[in-house]
């Protein structure tokens, strides 16, 4: 059933979470993507919490290393250099994926494109939540957490809401993605009616002026949809080079061609995925 929960008022349940409950959180919400996970008693390499195997469609090992503190991740690389050494020190482990219900700095998340690092922040874990509907996992641990809060603490303190922020909109996900086709498109077509010789005319002043307002969105569009297609499947496209690629007048056709196609194998893998498990369900 869906949610009428908002993306704020999830990650602020989440994030209310002690360690070893969002530890479990994470491994169980594992489980509904269809790894097999175990959480760590002795934590492997000083910080791994979950390991996560599955053996269809390819067998693969992830450590997931889960951050419930927004003090675990900060801006200096040591977290993501102890994830890099964990991949090449522990035999069989393909990737370690590091979970925060926070949202990471751009540098944070920068740092994180080393190669079989993957960083889920905290709009890719609701992104997960709501793609598996996965909100009644969140209700017992969230109601776990309170419980135990009640007994050591006593009745929460009155606190006064801060009505001093003003809440910025929202850009949906899916308008990042239609802003890339867009681009894409334009951009092509620009590079036909070149070739045709009609750049001069009416036709060619048209598109180019919409290639112009393309050219400024399809880097950004680019760099924010790759960040959910790294968060929501098991590819980890490096966005800051999509972005750059996609700044490249021309050019920027082709890595928008090339990054749709390679957009929708993942896509197609994860439905796969989660067809078998289903099965084995």
């Amino acid at each position: 059933m869906p949610s009428t929960q908002t993306s704020a008022d999830l990650l602020a349940r989440i994030q209310q979470m002690d360690a070893d409950g969002f530890e479990q959180f994470i491994a169980d919400l594992w489980e509904r993507r269809g790894w097999t996970t175990t959480v760590s008693q002795t934590r492997i390499g000083g910080g791994s919490d979950v390991t996560a195997t599955k053996k269809a469609p390819d067998p693969k090992t992830h450590v997931i290393r889960a951050k419930s503190y927004e003090s675990d991740i900060t801006d200096d690389d040591t977290e993501i250099q102890q994830s890099v050494n964990l991949v090449s020190q522990e035999k069989g482990v393909d990737m370690v994926v590091i979970v925060t219900p926070h949202q990471s700095t751009s540098r944070v998340t920068n740092n994180a494109q080393a190669p079989n690092v993957k960083l889920v922040n905290g709009d890719g874990l609701v992104a997960l939540i709501e793609r598996l509907d996965a909100h009644d996992l969140v209700d017992d641990y969230a109601a776990i957490t309170t419980s135990a809060a009640a007994v050591t603490t006593g009745p929460p303190a009155t606190v006064e809401a801060d009505n001093s922020k003003i809440p910025l909109p929202e850009i949906s996900p899916d308008t990042y993605l239609g802003f890339i086709i867009l681009g894409t498109t334009i951009w092509s077509i620009g590079f036909l009616v070149g070739l045709a010789g009609y750049s001069s005319g009416i036709v060619g002043s048209v598109v180019a002026i919409a290639a112009i307002n393309c050219w400024i969105m399809l880097p950004l569009s680019l760099y924010h949809e790759a960040s959910r297609v790294d968060e929501t499947t098991d590819w980890s496209p490096s966005r800051t080079l999509y972005a750059i690629g996609g700044a490249i007048p021309f050019l920027n056709a082709v890595v928008g061609g090339a990054y749709l196609y390679r957009r929708r194998h993942a896509y197609q893998q994860r439905q796969t995925t989660d067809n078998v498990s289903e099965r084995i369900a």
